[in-house]
């Protein structure tokens, strides 16, 4: 099940960003309901290191807002979930978590940095890779 929502996510993401689906909506004439800020990945700011990891991994990422949780998901090459890290609370501003990589086999791996806020459980993901070797 947790291959086949990471492949959903791919797939979708691939398709709305190729479509032309991601175009500003038309205005609407009645006002919005207030929402309280979601904190986000900031584009460009996750980056895992060293690379090759071998032994452990550091995810740095920046947050736009706190975060009540922030998770860290790992998959192989074939979308199978193979790990997944609670980094706990995230600041508002530039993360660092560091997680044992030392039972993982040689090869490329991606993860998705999962940030949830207080008011709803919004949430906002980053998919990147990093790759293992011995």
């Amino acid at each position: 099940m947790k291959k086949m929502n990471f492949l959903l996510f791919v797939v979708l993401a691939l398709a709305v960003c190729s479509s032309g689906l991601m175009a500003a909506p038309a205005p609407v004439a009645t006002a919005a309901p207030t929402l309280a800020p979601t904190p986000a990945v900031e584009e460009g700011s996750s980056i895992a290191y060293p690379q090759p990891a071998r032994g452990s991994i550091t995810f740095s990422y920046k947050l736009t807002e706190a975060a009540t949780a922030v998770n860290i998901y790992v998959y192989n090459l074939k979308g199978s979930q193979v790990a997944a890290f609670e980094a706990g609370a995230g600041i508002a501003g530039q993360n660092f978590d560091t997680f044992d990589t030392s039972k993982f086999s040689s090869g490329v791996y991606f993860y998705m940095i999962v940030a949830d806020n207080a008011a709803g459980g919004v949430t906002k993901q980053k998919l990147s890779k990093f790759i293992v070797g011995r």
